[in-house]
């Protein structure tokens, strides 16, 4: 017999089911797998959601931005080794289709202290590819940036043709995410000759100058971090 009983207690001499140790650490295993991918959604979702620093631009000639008298100029700072900063890009190549032809880009490139000039010439080639008729000023150190409230990447002024900051915020509706969001609809707004949906919107992005010369030392960073681990983690089941 394989069991044996003595008092209330009983012993099973049975062997044991195959796979059922496997099965446990399988079902383990399952369950840290899902607490690690909620855990780095957490972390997207926090740093996606928080917005940077925003000052107060000065006027146009203040800044000594060139405008142009007839139409808007719209100045966007940006850490070209920032990965939030694509979805800005992709999000402004919209906002230019919509106020069709009624504003002038401008873009403030910010370049550290200690770098050579034009270490950016690879940004600054896809920059010229995707708006062709932009501007590009190579910002030494961050200071014209300082001068427009732009503490964060991606943030953006639109200038009227008086030389006034009519609208200044992000154009992005959280870090890293291209989508509908009140900084493009007041700036389309204005440029149609309409009233802002806001005159200031929050920036989703990295801190310009934090940022150094490579980049993705920041929020980004850490958002390109977390996607990294969900996906590896995802490939190993």
């Amino acid at each position: 017999m394989g069991d044996r009983t003595v008092g209330i207690l009983s012993y099973d001499h049975s062997p044991p089911v195959p796979g059922a140790c496997g099965s446990g650490l399988n079902r383990a295993i399952i369950c840290i797998w899902v607490v690690l991918v909620m855990a780095c959604f957490g972390v997207l979702m926090s740093y996606g959601q928080r917005a940077g620093e925003i000052g107060t631009p000065c006027s146009a000639s203040d800044a000594g931005i060139g405008i142009d008298g007839e139409r808007f100029t719209l100045v966007m700072s940006i850490h070209p080794k920032c990965a939030c900063s694509d979805s800005s890009m992709y999000e402004l190549e919209r906002l230019v289709e919509r106020c069709n032809g009624g504003v002038r880009c401008v873009f403030v490139v910010y370049e550290p202290d200690g770098q050579p000039m034009g270490w950016y010439q690879d940004e600054r080639r896809v920059l010229l590819a995707r708006f062709p008729n932009a501007r590009v000023l190579s910002d030494r150190d961050g200071l014209l940036a300082s001068r427009l409230g732009a503490v964060t990447s991606g943030s953006t002024v639109l200038y009227s043709p008086s030389g006034a900051a009519v609208f200044w915020g992000g154009i992005t509706p959280r870090r890293a995410h291209a989508g509908d969001n009140l900084g493009s609809d007041s700036i389309a707004a204005l440029v149609c000759g309409l009233p802002p949906v806001r005159k200031q919107t929050l920036v989703f992005g990295c801190p310009i100058t934090d940022l150094g010369a490579h980049g993705l030392l920041g929020s980004c960073g850490i958002e390109q971090n977390a996607l990294a681990v969900a996906g590896s983690e995802e490939r190993t089941q």
